[in-house]
């Protein structure tokens, strides 16, 4: 039998008694999780169900270009539709999260629903009962590359905006292809979504040449001037606070590939991007080269988790506590992993 063959029957089992069908990327969506619910969206409109796609916090801007994006509604902005719509939903998609905490303030409307849920995903150890039925694969480089063997699998026809949405989520969560990408099959999918005719230079553009003016003057303030190292460490991490984001006009998706500049320099294998979003509360970006477990010290630390070379996390408290915190426990992690 075939990896999922079984939970392919209960997603089709599910389909036919659905209609309004409900796609749920994690909150502060990134690349994977928008990709994978644009390919979603459009794969169930072309089959007549009612897909909708509703992000508990604003779609990057770098991201709107996807087809189904005209589909999409953000919760923070549009509570009233956005909950109706939720409230009608005869099933719901849930994408690249393995945690029901993930979906932000959505989290209210799941916590007793009773809506039949379907998960896609592939960060380790998803929460028991998040789902009615679980495709879950921390192997995949991306939930995009799941995704394209499930939709393959269930017999749906890939048009070339669904390879481009599923390509974007590819190299996305994968850094351009620099992590977490050294399976064989993910270059035949890619050759797959090619062939399709997805655009791989056109996707390129739209992600990653579209920076705003702000964004670029923000990366080189970035660089130039909070980029730190810690002594006798290979250890890197930049630190935003909320005034420097507002004088930059920040938004979200603008510091995408910032923590990916410190793992640049020569010797570094951690790198950690701090931005203060409000008051006493700090999001954080974790990369890392090698066998590096990243996402075991953003779990064990910061209440995060995601991928060996690629996590993130957050806490409650000032900027200045959230560094102090990690620049003392990156020392005692590594020194634990390198007995």
């Amino acid at each position: 039998m075939d990896l999922f063959d079984n939970q392919i029957k209960e997603f089709n089992k599910l389909l036919l008694n659905s209609k309004k069908i409900v796609i749920i990327p994690h909150k502060d969506p990134d690349g994977d999780a928008i990709g994978s619910s644009m390919a979603w969206c459009e794969a169930l409109r072309q089959r007549d169900f009612e897909a909708r796609i509703i992000s508990s916090t604003i779609i990057p801007q770098n991201l709107r270009w996807m087809s189904c994006y005209r589909y999409a509604t953000v919760y923070e902005y549009r509570k009233s539709k956005a909950a109706e719509i939720l409230k009608n939903a005869d099933l719901f998609l849930f994408m690249d999260f393995n945690s029901l905490s993930r979906t932000g303030e959505l989290l209210k409307f799941f916590k007793y629903s009773k809506t039949p849920r379907i998960l896609i995903d592939h960060h380790p150890n998803p929460e028991k009962r998040l789902a009615n039925v679980v495709f879950s694969d921390e192997i995949a480089s991306s939930t995009c590359e799941l995704c394209y063997d499930i939709l393959i699998k269930m017999g749906f026809d890939i048009t070339v905006d669904m390879a481009e949405a599923l390509y974007s989520g590819i190299i996305t969560d994968t850094g351009k292809l620099t992590y977490g990408s050294l399976r064989p099959q993910l270059y035949s999918i890619i050759s797959s979504l090619t062939e399709i005719g997805a655009n791989k230079d056109k996707v390129f553009q739209n992600i990653y040449q579209q920076i705003s003016f702000d964004s670029i003057r923000l990366l080189g303030h970035s660089l130039c001037n909070k980029l730190e190292i810690i002594e006798g460490l290979p250890v890197a991490y930049i630190s935003l606070s909320k005034e420097e984001l507002d004088k930059y006009n920040y938004r979200p998706g603008n510091t995408e590939d910032f923590v990916n500049f410190p793992l640049t320099i020569k010797d570094i294998t951690v790198a950690a991007l701090f931005t203060e979003r409000q008051k006493d509360y700090v999001k954080i970006s974790f990369r890392s080269h090698g066998d590096i477990p990243i996402n075991e010290f953003a779990q064990r630390y910061f209440n995060g988790g995601g991928h060996i070379n690629a996590s993130g996390g957050e806490t409650n408290g000032t900027l200045e506590q959230a560094v102090e915190m990690f620049r003392q426990k990156i020392t005692v992690f590594l020194k634990s992993i390198n007995k």
